[in-house]
């Protein structure tokens, strides 16, 4: 009995660790486009499109992989 409350600890750990590795994909694109550099697309009139649009691609794609691979 003590080993399935223990998976059951362990599962939550595990779901909070990929929620948070889903959320840094986002993060870090705005980090990097919040940095006073030359970007590229910086003069563009897309500026904030574009990189929203690449960070949920990535994200999509990273929740595709992790359920796909995920077991069930």
């Amino acid at each position: 009995y003590a080993s399935i409350i223990s998976n059951n600890q362990n599962l939550v750990p595990k779901r909070l660790s990929t929620l948070t590795i889903f959320l840094s994909i986002p993060v870090l694109i705005a980090s990097i486009y919040g940095m006073n550099v030359p970007l590229p697309f910086q003069e563009s009139t897309h500026a904030f499109w574009i990189p929203s649009l690449i960070s949920v691609i990535i994200l999509a794609f990273a929740i595709f992989y992790y359920f796909r691979t995920a077991k069930k």
